[in-house]
């Protein structure tokens, strides 16, 4: 199962399209993920022969790409948490818990800025554009 939602062209530069997407009507009273999403938010893709600025249009996010997504959000910083605690046992000689804790946190924060930088380079996420039939 893929995620699709349907957006608005705003821009088209460079060979890429930035599109708004708004949530659907759907979610209008729902709270459940407003500390993490604004209600508006912008994506930007290739550009599609045809598409023009004002049009409406699907994106829809590949299935592995949402497990790849999983993976580098939850299952590496909860890796890094681990890892930092083995390297403040094994670097550390004092036994101090307040260093474990604070190698803990480093090791579960840094991969946030490694999967940034991964994920602009050399991990690029697809997405599938289909104009939306009104």
């Amino acid at each position: 199962m893929a995620l699709r939602e349907c957006g608005e062209v705003v821009e088209i530069k460079d060979g890429m399209m930035s599109v708004r997407i708004n949530p659907p009507e759907m979610c209008e009273g729902c709270t459940s993920c407003a500390g993490t999403q604004r209600k508006e938010r912008s994506v930007t893709v290739p550009y599609q022969e045809g598409i023009r600025e004002g049009d409406e249009v699907w994106v829809e996010a590949v299935s592995g790409d949402m497990l790849k997504a999983v993976l580098l959000v939850f299952v590496l910083p909860t890796a890094g948490l681990f890892a930092g605690i083995a390297v403040a046992a094994y670097v550390f000689s004092s036994r101090s818990e307040l260093v474990y804790f604070a190698c803990g946190i480093i090791g579960a924060i840094l991969p946030f800025f490694v999967v940034k930088y991964l994920t602009n380079k050399y991990i690029p996420f697809r997405r599938n554009i289909t104009l939306k039939q009104r």
